[in-house]
């Protein structure tokens, strides 16, 4: 418990040795009644639908701060789980993502023309911080696509510091669940301020959000996802979201939705850029598939270019958006991982970052290799696929995942076919008080690893990073 409270309060750099030792082996005792397994099997035992688990009781913060009402996340009930994901599923439908495209784009039109000063034409833009520009206009995404409220920060201030302390709201929500009694005689607010105080902006967000939205009544109906909530129906038992559930899922699209999105393209070009035979490669395949950029849009042509939707797997493979484990408690029977048996009550868990580096599955997994997707037999590719747990297996998969890799997508295509990028001179990350390392990478994979720079994340549950400090051309100028 100790080491997870201590992430959340000071963040730390994920690294291979998070949730495993090489000399401890693949099970390891984090805490008195912790434990901790890397293994893909692990992934299956304790995360499948039948899985004798539930969420640990570390989730039940949440309700704390909304009210005392779940998201459909954090509802450690599993029959009252099941029931908030079905209706969240109808308004998560393909179709219903296509439907939203235009506002998607809408969006990145601004994004990239953010990039690029007008006065300098064609010469390379002054760097800019791409966490914080892709973590602009993904809130903005989300207030449009989910609301309908567009914030406006990628123009505007006005909302920037909220969307840039979000992430320390989610870490407040996780510390509290660790140490609950914090919560009992109100300590959290006293102790961990920052923390603390980012959870009651969450909260004031999703309420005025949600109370605005229900507002609108149907003027804005079948606009947005939201619209699809308010009049989705449990298929199994007709129930629908009372308003204080809206409020708390609203919250969950505001966290969700937008932490994925932006550590998997920040870390996506940071490796693209950090490997030009790579970038080279994603520069044909999206500029020889696409003639004209508003020809780069949802659909199979784009999810078709293998090469390229590999390097966002390889990104979001070193750097999971959540890299710790998401503890379960063992019901009454017991259970048995990995051939081991473990009884009830115990928290257990598979951590993410750790998976995702271990050699078993992943030869040589501190080197960015998208070719590891795509150039395998059959054999390899099913152990990789079921080592891979960016977002989450089993009935707690992320449920977003769709909407979250066509924004990647989109994205990532159009700065691919529009620009010439580079990273600025150095590669220095922004300064602060919060980032632990100089220089990009050379921290995560350990000391034998030091010449395989990795875009370094800190963990407080959810991924927090700076930089690429990126610089960008328009495509085609020759020096």
């Amino acid at each position: 418990m100790v080491s997870c409270v201590r992430k959340c309060v000071t963040a730390k750099v994920q690294t291979r040795a998070d949730g495993v030792s090489d000399s401890a082996g693949p099970i390891v005792r984090f805490g008195p009644n912790r434990i901790s397994i890397n293994s893909a099997t692990a992934l299956r035992d304790i995360y499948s639908t039948r899985a004798n688990v539930q969420k640990s009781s570390v989730y039940s913060s949440y309700k704390h701060f909304f009210s005392g009402i779940d998201m459909s996340m954090t509802t450690i009930d599993r029959r009252k789980h099941a029931y908030k994901r079905r209706v969240n599923a109808q308004a998560l439908t393909s179709a219903t993502i296509k439907s939203l495209e235009e506002r998607i784009l809408h969006n990145v039109r601004v994004f990239c023309d953010s990039l690029v000063e007008e006065r300098l034409v064609m010469a390379w833009s002054s760097p800019k911080d791409m966490t914080r520009y892709i973590g602009w206009l993904v809130s903005d995404i989300m207030g449009d696509v989910t609301f309908s409220k567009n914030w406006d920060v990628q123009r505007s201030t006005r909302y920037r510091k909220f969307v840039e302390d979000g992430p320390l709201g989610v870490a407040g929500i996780h510390l509290t669940g660790h140490m609950p009694l914090l919560l009992r005689f109100g300590l959290d607010r006293l102790l961990f301020r920052p923390l603390i105080e980012g959870t009651r902006q969450l909260n004031q967000l999703s309420k005025s959000i949600t109370d605005w939205r229900v507002g609108q009544g149907d003027i804005l109906d079948g606009q947005d996802l939201f619209s699809h909530l308010l009049r989705a129906r449990d298929p199994e038992t007709g129930d629908r979201f009372t308003h204080d559930e809206m409020v708390a899922e609203a919250g969950l699209f505001i966290v969700a939705g937008t932490d994925t999105t932006i550590t998997a393209i920040s870390a996506t070009l940071f490796y693209l850029l950090k490997n030009p035979t790579a970038l080279q490669r994603v520069h044909s395949e999206i500029r020889t598939a696409f003639q004209a950029l508003e020809d780069i849009r949802i659909g199979p042509k784009l999810e078709g270019c293998n090469y390229f939707t590999a390097c966002i797997q390889e990104s979001l493979r070193i750097c999971p958006p959540t890299g710790s484990l998401l503890p379960r408690e063992v019901l009454p029977g017991g259970i048995t991982v990995d051939g081991e048996f473990f009884p009830a009550g115990v928290d257990i868990g598979v951590p993410h970052f750790a998976l995702h580096h271990n050699e078993g599955y992943f030869p040589e997994p501190c080197r960015y290799r998208p070719e590891r997707w795509i150039e395998c037999d059959q054999a390899t590719a099913i152990a990789q696929s079921d080592a891979f747990a960016a977002f989450g297996v089993g009935r707690t998969s992320c449920i977003g995942r769709n909407l979250a890799y066509q924004e990647i997508r989109l994205v990532l295509g159009r700065l691919v076919w529009l620009y010439d990028m580079r990273l600025a001179d150095g590669n220095q990350s922004v300064d602060s008080k919060n980032m632990a390392v100089g220089r990009m990478g050379k921290r995560a994979c350990g000391d034998k690893h030091e010449l395989n720079e990795e875009f370094p994340t800190l963990d407080r549950f959810v991924s927090m990073h700076e930089g690429p400090m990126v610089q960008f051309r328009h495509r085609g100028y020759k020096e």
